[in-house]
């Protein structure tokens, strides 16, 4: 590899590595973009690349392959619509973040609130939904590789937004009610509703999945009221959005427009970093020092250490002693475990050993979490044993 000297040439190559990288993405070939990233950190590049996030995904489809449901390929597509640079994209997506802004400004404000654009739950339901970006991309940037595995996301591009009160949570699933019909929705449980307790309202957009429906992404936490206005008025959501913002419940928390956009688990990261660091300290491990530098050594203790605090987390989840430790502390609602512990199995310090048949986890085990965690975290579960079995 050429040295690059000056950071002018250093900038200028992440840019190329980046644009290589979406390319391959639109492509629908994530084994391609994950070994151009691969292939940059071997030779001594940048790490800080891109989002964790976005490598996050690429390694969850590389790796789980036909274990992944369509709706995870169909909310990879989403990701790259919101972030897409593609011509026509970019105006769309400068709309949707000047409209988000314009939201947040208050009187006497001499700028507006700041969000993060790629985390803002505003900005990204105007880019993709309200705006036609997600049409967009799918008609004139996404290959028709991408779009044969993403199920029906072309039915996704136009399903309004919904009022919506959470009426139960449990058995992997969540119950909701639509507001402005009282019909019920039962949903995957992939984390969609860490911030709405039971009984709380949301507005969200429900999309068509094979053998039913889910949530597009994380829906946002909203009073009784504004849920009740945006059922009544579905086109009319960012006004609502834009009334409880500025005059907020004060029996509620303030709205929280940031929001994590996850493609297999919508457990928000600040979450599960908490839970990880609160198995370390139970195991007397916070003290320990983290491994330092970035040579080869430096990196395969990181990796270790933050694969023994995954496999810690779930080995505590399925002899309770997570749920104890929880219920010991001071949350309003119940905390229910198992969407976190199928968001940590699919990280790559768990993922890894586990799709290569190293055995982190006994028979037990596994057949254990296939019934607990969410899909597709169970599904690598349900593979090891078939393959136990098969042998």
């Amino acid at each position: 590899m050429d040295v690059v000297s000056t950071p002018w040439e250093q900038r200028q190559r992440l840019a190329e590595i980046e644009l290589e990288v979406t390319l391959w993405e639109a492509q629908g070939r994530e084994e391609q973009a994950l070994r151009v990233v691969v292939d940059h950190l071997r030779t001594g590049g940048e790490p800080a690349l891109m989002a964790p996030e976005r490598l996050d995904t690429l390694f969850q489809l590389a790796h789980l392959g036909d274990l992944v449901p369509a709706w995870g390929h169909a909310r990879w597509v989403l990701q790259q619509a919101a972030r897409s640079r593609a011509p026509g994209m970019v105006d769309l997506a400068d709309e949707a973040e000047a409209r988000s802004e314009e939201l947040r400004w208050g009187p006497g404000d001499r700028v507006a609130y700041p969000l993060d654009p790629e985390r803002d739950w505003v900005r990204r339901q105007l880019l993709l939904h309200d705006l036609g970006g997600l049409r967009r991309f799918l008609d004139h940037v996404a290959s028709p590789r991408l779009v044969a595995r993403a199920g029906r996301v072309r039915d996704w591009a136009d399903v309004p937004m919904r009022g919506l009160r959470l009426l139960d949570a449990g058995d992997r699933l969540l119950r909701w009610r639509d507001l402005a019909t009282g019909e019920e929705h039962v949903v995957p449980d992939i984390g969609s509703a860490h911030f709405v307790g039971v009984g709380q309202h949301a507005v969200g957009r429900l999309v068509p999945v094979e053998g039913g429906e889910m949530l597009e992404s994380v829906p946002l936490d909203v009073p009784a009221h504004t849920a009740h206005r945006v059922a009544s008025h579905p086109a009319g959501w960012l006004d609502a959005v834009a009334e409880a913002w500025h005059d907020p419940d004060p029996e509620q928390e303030p709205l929280d427009l940031e929001h994590d956009f996850g493609t297999l688990s919508d457990v928000p990261q600040v979450w599960q970093g908490w839970l990880l660091s609160l198995v370390e300290h139970d195991h007397g491990w916070a003290a320990e020092p983290p491994p330092e530098g970035d040579d080869p050594e430096a990196v395969l203790r990181r990796v270790r250490r933050e694969q023994r605090a995954c496999f810690a987390l779930v080995h505590d989840a399925l002899a309770g002693d997570l749920q104890r430790r929880l219920a010991r502390m001071d949350f309003e609602e119940p905390v229910d475990p198992w969407p976190v512990v199928g968001r940590v199995l699919l990280q790559a310090p768990a993922l890894g050993p586990l799709v290569a048949g190293e055995d982190p986890l006994s028979r037990g085990e596994l057949r254990r979490l296939a019934g607990l965690v969410p899909e597709p975290a169970a599904a690598p579960c349900r593979h090891l044993l078939a393959r136990d079995e098969a042998a």
